[in-house]
């Protein structure tokens, strides 16, 4: 092989055929792609890192590789390319898959962009709640995002970074929601035992409307960080925003424990009693994922059928700030 082929081969530019961006973060940046071999689509996650970020960013591949749940996006497997000339036993290089029982790179790797192989999904939610949706829709895509979440704390995971862009969804081919996914670990971190469950992170990292208090004051964290963000999603989910700006307000009264003015009716009691515990500044008074769930089966069974409606196909609603929009003024944020 000549020393150019070296320099610039790529496996991804090999195997994957680029559609389109999907997502562009601090972080990097999320490819649509496809398959050349087996034309599949895949969502292609890209990271360029200098060498000393090398185990932070590793960090998301190692969590997200252990972690197998029908709410969760799935994991395929992982790769770091070098800029520097590589042999052709070089081009073999690590990988982390999620065949594997244990999950590690090689440690004479010295790579500057990590490939992180994932499900395609077809949106955010984010997106998706600004369409016209039924009350049970919404309980029903409520409780997937919990199960997801009580399956990630069951494998002693705080997720860090819960927020209504990090939460995707699959279709069907008549356009009807039929999966909830948790994705994005790049925060992720694990507690040591039953007995040592708090961790210490940088209070400046993850979406300001979604950070528990405890976050942005000592940045010792439990689970229950997750659940004070679980709490301002399932707030956007069971209340639709017209518009962006209304949700951002919404966001911000929310921050005070102040509801909107239509859940001043006794019907939306018990919405706002339920909302209201996950949002506790005190961690030890907001309830455990398990808690949440069975919240949820309880307001479910309230309703005069615990069958969910038929999905609605409703056209989304005008976006005064557009999602792009969106997402870089809460990026700002990060």
């Amino acid at each position: 092989m000549e020393l150019q082929d070296q320099i610039y081969y790529s496996r991804y530019k090999d195997d994957f055929e680029e559609i389109g961006k999907l997502g562009k973060g601090g972080f990097g940046r999320v490819m649509k792609c496809k398959h050349k071999l087996d034309d599949v689509e895949y969502a292609i996650k890209i990271i360029k890192f200098a060498e000393n970020r090398r185990d932070e960013v590793v960090r998301e591949v190692l969590k997200h590789a252990g972690l197998h749940h029908e709410n969760i996006v799935r994991y395929h497997q992982a790769r770091i390319e070098e800029c520097e000339p590589k042999s052709d036993d070089d081009n073999k290089a690590d990988s982390v898959s999620s065949n594997e029982d244990s999950v590690s790179f090689g440690s004479d790797i010295h790579g500057d962009s990590l490939y992180i192989q994932m499900e395609c999904c077809d949106g955010t939610l984010f997106e998706h709640l600004f369409k016209e949706l039924g009350d049970k829709d919404r309980l029903w895509i409520a409780k997937k995002i919990v199960e997801g979440l009580c399956y990630i704390h069951e494998k002693k995971t705080i997720h860090r970074d819960l927020n209504t862009h990090n939460i995707y969804i699959l279709k069907d081919a008549r356009e009807r929601v039929t999966k909830i996914k948790i994705g994005d670990f790049g925060l992720a971190v694990s507690w040591k035992s039953d007995t040592d469950t708090k961790v210490q992170v940088k209070s400046s990292e993850g979406i300001d409307y979604y950070n528990a208090p405890e976050v942005v004051g000592t940045g010792l964290i439990d689970a229950k960080a997750d659940i004070f963000s679980l709490g301002v999603i399932l707030f956007e989910v069971l209340h639709p925003s017209s518009t962006n700006r209304e949700r951002i307000e919404n966001l911000i009264d929310l921050k005070g424990m102040k509801f909107p003015d239509d859940w001043k009716s006794d019907q939306y009691d018990h919405y706002k009693s339920f909302i209201s515990k996950l949002l506790s500044k005190n961690p030890n008074d907001r309830p455990s994922a398990q808690e949440v769930l069975l919240q949820i089966q309880q307001i479910q069974d309230l309703s005069p059928s615990s069958e969910l409606d038929e999905p609605v196909e409703g056209q989304e609603k005008q976006i005064q700030e557009g999602v792009e929009e969106t997402r870089k003024s809460d990026l700002k944020n990060v």
